[in-house]
């Protein structure tokens, strides 16, 4: 018998096994464990109590980390709606977009987007997120006429570091 596979999925992208949360992630690091709660079931005429205590406490392992995970995702979170409304360098829209981005409520914003939702002229728009780019917040990716602008990797990190910041302050 196979250990159930269980994958944390993030915008539709498969994430490592080490994952928030995830149970096989904590199988694997515990394979003897396992491999021991599966044979004491067959061993003792198909009694399954040894299996299923071992999977509670698989779980209740899960759930903590899934608990300190959501603790540090908040907390960066915080921070980074701190330093974004302490910079003064963002207007409201760009505020906007990247507290969308950082909640991972959105993969990609577009100028028709961004114009839409805000009300604001083709330009404006567009100067709203070339700007991001100019700071290397934001990345273009063309999508045949369309442009994306996409999030760099550790975007809330970049903005929550000191020194990072401070050159986007400047």
């Amino acid at each position: 018998m196979r250990a159930p596979t269980f994958i944390c999925y993030k915008q539709h992208r498969r994430l490592a096994p080490g994952c928030p949360g995830a149970i096989s992630s904590i199988i694997v690091e515990e394979k003897i464990q396992y491999g021991k709660s599966y044979l004491h079931t067959e061993s003792d005429s198909g009694d399954t109590t040894y299996f299923v205590l071992y999977n509670l406490k698989i779980l209740e392992r899960a759930v903590e980390r899934l608990g300190e995970y959501v603790n540090r995702r908040r907390a960066e979170l915080l921070a980074f709606e701190k330093r974004i409304a302490d910079s003064h360098i963002f207007n409201h829209r760009q505020t906007w977009i990247l507290n969308e981005i950082a909640r991972n409520r959105s993969g990609a914003v577009t100028i028709a987007d961004h114009q839409e939702r805000n009300g604001v002229s083709y330009l404006t728009a567009r100067n709203d997120l070339e700007t991001l780019v100019a700071l290397s917040l934001l990345r273009k990716e063309k999508v045949g006429r369309t442009s994306n602008y996409v999030p760099v990797r550790d975007l809330v990190r970049r903005l929550t570091s000191t020194s990072v910041a401070r050159a986007v302050a400047s």
